[in-house]
């Protein structure tokens, strides 16, 4: 008796041992894990702040040339300078001579008109007030260059060697005069050879009127280097700045401006506005957090990513550290208990054993798993109880599969059924609407009272909707019958038109090359398309087919140069009824055989110049036979 106690003991003391161990362990790894968790939440925290903290100096320093702009000198400068060019007689002659002369000059060189210009009051203010004054009492070179034209795009005042005298027909002139603040993408500013934002700005008198533009190029560095010092918490961190298509802006290490990193391993992990994760660098695993840029008040943001990393040897050095002593002690306490105990075990160990593989055959549905009893202890009682737990378990599970086999079985009788009797239904009906159009026929053709033959009319348009509405049923009926399949356009157009009469009719097709995941029933849709255009065109001549690929996928295009859809009509025409209860068959139809892969229809013809009906096929659901499109995408 002593020596079984001793025995059970023993046993619940290396058990316990082993539990405590491996709990340990867990806790160890657990922990290594949620330290690695907390560092990329609080780094990725940082990086969004990074992120806004950039959008928010790109604003700020643009605002603050804006609001310069509205100062008396500066306006009046503008205001004379437009004065003295409105009182040429080709001021457009002579912009285009001293921007010859501005552009032909060597970049070392400054040209006597420039220089002219650089001495006036308004540039060396704004010299002093934002080149100097940041590089000076700031120790950072914000702003790279401040150019002031007048409405003719003439250089009224610059801070520095710029390369043309004429800036009109720089993109930024033009977008400058359209809103208040434009804060351009990375660009490269040649007058400088730096790298920068283009924050523009237009320049108003007192009326209100613009009278002139302003451009400030950013010094994305000195921004990126001042909220840098901000985010390297560690000797490894590093700090990388990229544009949404993976050119390189910044980096804490050394690296080449715009370089292209879209196919780096932590570039393709990127997966929406902010996120963590590991990811090996070169021969180092390191922990990344990001952040989009999304934009400050009136500045939307260019979509840059701000990447923070750390190496995850130094940040998750002590947790590796703990779990591999408590790893080693576990490992040595284990070895101890198992030597002390293991003659003293097998009495239990063993049923134990032969539980567990039952129980894990049980879990991978093997409910036939059976234990040996013998004898009369607590282990035999609960093998016992389990093995009739399984014969329960294994009664009700053949007899649920039974019953869902039955169940199955019934409704597919039933939906065959319900297919039969409509289709008994629906070719009955449909003979005796045609035996009814005879009877009408024979009708009018006897009948000589005006009003009877408007009844008779009326009651055969009924007759001719109702055949209509029957033959819809019947195509209604296979709308999401089949599996989705890849559709090829060409052919599926060339079935379509299989039956319809398009003599005197001008028809240019081009959907060649490209295949669609649809409905099997699609060419249905050009069918009906087409068929629209002859009922519906009146006046049409040509119908037209084509495709055309954008940032939110395909356009497939049906269009003809008939009378068009009134525009209160655009919404209700896919609709089964439209215009006070009159039936659409088709064109609902189609917008459901459509719906069924998650592509979509609209009508965007105007009225007078022809319908066009636009099919939106979204990415992923289309795929190019020739290589260079790159459309083509999994389906699954």
């Amino acid at each position: 008796m002593f020596s079984k106690i001793g025995v059970r003991l023993a046993a619940v003391f290396v058990i316990l041992l082993l539990m405590m161990a491996s709990l340990a362990l867990y806790s160890s790894i657990e922990g290594r894990k949620a330290l690695a968790e907390g560092v990329g939440l609080a780094s990725e925290a940082i990086a969004e702040s990074l992120s806004d903290s950039i959008d928010k100096m790109l604003y700020l320093n643009g605002h603050e040339v804006l609001n310069a702009m509205s100062d008396y000198l500066i306006v009046k400068e503008v205001s004379d300078s437009n004065a003295v060019f409105d009182a040429m007689d080709d001021p457009q002659a002579y912009i285009d001579l001293v921007d010859e002369n501005w552009t032909s000059t060597p970049l070392d060189v400054v040209p006597e008109s420039m220089e002219a210009i650089l001495e006036t009051n308004v540039s060396l203010t704004l010299r002093a007030q934002f080149v100097d004054h940041y590089t000076t009492d700031h120790g950072m070179e914000i702003f790279e260059e401040i150019i002031l034209t007048n409405k003719y795009g003439a250089v009224v005042a610059v801070t520095g060697r710029t390369t043309d005298f004429r800036q009109s027909d720089e993109t930024w002139w033009q977008s400058a005069q359209e809103r208040e603040l434009e804060i351009s993408d990375i660009t490269y500013d040649e007058a400088t050879g730096l790298y920068g934002v283009c924050a523009c700005m237009p320049v108003k008198d007192d009326a209100g009127d613009v009278i002139g533009v302003a451009n400030a190029m950013i010094n994305i560095l000195s921004v990126a280097k001042d909220v840098e010092l901000t985010a390297l918490g560690y000797e490894t961190s590093e700090l990388k700045i990229t544009t949404p298509d993976g050119n390189l802006i910044f980096s804490s290490r050394a690296y080449v401006m715009l370089q292209d990193v879209s196919s780096s391993a932590f570039f393709e992990r990127v997966t929406g506005e902010r996120g963590h994760f590991s990811e090996k660098e070169g021969e180092a695993d390191r922990l990344f957090s990001y952040a989009t840029s999304l934009g400050y008040l009136e500045y939307d943001g260019h979509g840059w990513i701000v990447f923070l990393s750390h190496s995850e040897e130094e940040v998750l050095g002590p947790a590796t550290e703990l779990q591999i002593r408590i790893a080693t002690v576990a490992l040595l306490a284990i070895v101890l208990g198992a030597i002390i105990s293991v003659a003293l075990s097998r009495s239990i160990t063993g049923p134990l054993a032969a539980l567990e593989t039952a129980t894990r055959g049980m879990a991978r549905r093997e409910l036939h798993q059976r234990i040996a009893v013998s004898g009369d202890s607590e282990l035999s009682r609960l093998a016992k109880s389990f093995n009739e737990m399984g014969s329960e378990l294994e009664s009700l599970y053949s007899g649920l599969d039974a019953k869902v086999r039955e169940r199955t079985e019934e409704l597919e009788n039933v939906n065959k059924k319900l297919s039969v009797l409509a289709s008994i239904t629906r070719h009955d009906a449909l003979n005796q609407i045609t035996i009814q159009k005879g009877w009408l026929s024979m009708a009018l053709e006897s009948s000589k009272d005006p009003a009877v033959i408007d009844y008779l009319n009326k009651m055969e348009t009924t007759t001719d909707n109702l055949a209509d509405f029957m033959q819809f049923t019947s195509e209604y009926e296979e709308v999401g019958i089949n599996m989705p399949e890849w559709v090829n356009l060409k052919g599926a157009f060339n079935s379509a038109i299989a039956g319809l009469d398009l003599a005197g009719k001008e028809l240019s097709v081009r959907l060649e090359g490209v295949d669609i995941y649809a409905d099997p029933m699609f060419p249905k849709v050009l069918h009906n398309l087409t068929s629209n255009s002859l009922r519906h065109g009146q006046t049409s001549t040509k119908i037209s087919l084509s495709y055309s690929e954008g940032p939110e996928g395909l356009t497939i295009v049906v269009e003809d140069n008939g009378v068009g859809v009134p525009a209160e009509h655009k919404e209700d025409i896919f609709q089964r009824e439209h215009e006070k209860g009159r039936r659409s068959h088709g064109l609902f139809l189609s917008a459901e055989i459509l719906r069924m892969t998650m592509i979509s229809i609209r009508e965007t013809g105007v009225v007078g110049g022809g319908a066009r009906f636009e099919i939106l096929v979204p990415k992923g659901k289309y795929r190019f036979a020739d290589s260079s499109h790159e459309g083509s995408a999994s389906a699954a």
